[in-house]
């Protein structure tokens, strides 16, 4: 059947997934689909012995692995938008998504469901059959149950796609900077944030995206948020949080989660964000302004490598075995 379908898969354990997994991608593939898996590592490795033995070595099917990719939960959506939209008319294109996982943070979950409501409107209109799969034997009772919001079958009905309604919790930890910024500050921005994050973090790579990431924000406060805006830094134990925020209104709930388009219309730092980050939560009213809060954790899983055939700028699984 043609058109986006947006399903949900309840299965229990890897043994479950394998079970319940095999026969909807080798039906696929027997109707000449390309088929892309974006789950974690484990389970990728687990279903890859069941599918036919060149089906991964010729590329119709790609194996992602969804925790590194996926990481930042809005990474998500781009990696399913790319992959939809290199379908050409009448091809019909199968995902298999596990965006949700036991090791979730409540913070990550609240974003995997504001992923999972963007994809309907984003892939509205696509050839993509994306079945979601949730593990019943880890996830709680509640995470299924939300999931079951943004699943529409066929997704003929979209609703409007707004921010994630509840504010953002104050870090259980005290501030280490607080500052209020204005138009001639983003050099002192970076030194903030780059002494921050050089103190905490492993990688001098973080640090350097971090600053990089921190920079567009405040760069769109300055141009969009009335001038000026707030930076806020928290050392967690295990990360590190840069939080900034203005009076502006931030109208847009897919800024950043596709690619920007190449006609230079904007989003291109929003993109930046997502893409570099370990998450990005994003809140805006009229009332209370748009606060943007960025995480790096220190046990950070690069989402970079060459998915050459999806041009995602994700790792596959089958790359990885011959690195």
């Amino acid at each position: 059947m043609s058109g986006f379908r947006h399903e949900a898969l309840l299965y229990r354990g890897a043994a479950g997934f394998v079970q319940a997994v095999t026969p909807i991608v080798r039906d696929a593939l027997d109707r000449g689909e390309s088929v892309l898996v974006a789950v974690p590592e484990p389970k990728a490795r687990a279903l890859r012995p069941t599918l036919p033995v060149d089906s991964v070595d010729s590329g119709q099917v790609t194996l992602v692995d969804m925790a590194a990719a996926g990481r930042n939960p809005a990474r998500s959506v781009s990696i399913w938008h790319q992959f939809a939209r290199q379908a050409r008319p009448p091809e019909q294109r199968l995902g298999i998504a596990e965006l949700v996982w036991a090791e979730r943070t409540a913070d990550e979950i609240i974003e995997c469901q504001h992923a999972e409501a963007v994809l309907n409107l984003v892939l509205a209109g696509s050839s993509l059959s994306l079945t979601c799969a949730y593990d019943t034997a880890e996830l709680a009772a509640t995470d299924i149950k939300d999931a079951a919001h943004h699943h529409l079958g066929i997704a003929s009905m979209i609703g409007e796609v707004r921010f994630p309604e509840p504010a953002l919790p104050e870090p259980p930890t005290q501030l280490s900077v607080d500052y209020q910024f204005g138009g001639g500050d983003l050099q002192q921005i970076r030194e903030y944030v780059g002494i921050q994050a050089t103190a905490f973090l492993v990688e001098r790579l973080q640090v350097h995206d971090l600053v990089l990431a921190v920079n567009e924000l405040a760069t769109n406060s300055i141009r969009h948020g009335g001038g000026r805006g707030r930076l806020r830094i928290w050392l967690m134990p295990d990360s590190l949080l840069c939080e900034v925020s203005d009076a502006g209104l931030l109208d847009q709930p897919l800024a950043g989660m596709c690619p920007p388009s190449s006609t230079g219309d904007g989003g291109a730092g929003m993109w930046l964000v997502h893409q570099i980050c370990d998450l990005v939560q994003v809140r805006s009213s009229e009332q209370d302004g748009t606060v943007v809060r960025l995480t790096m954790h220190r046990n950070h899983r690069p989402a970079g490598g060459d998915l050459s055939d999806l041009h995602l700028g994700v790792p596959s699984i089958q790359e990885k075995q011959h690195d």
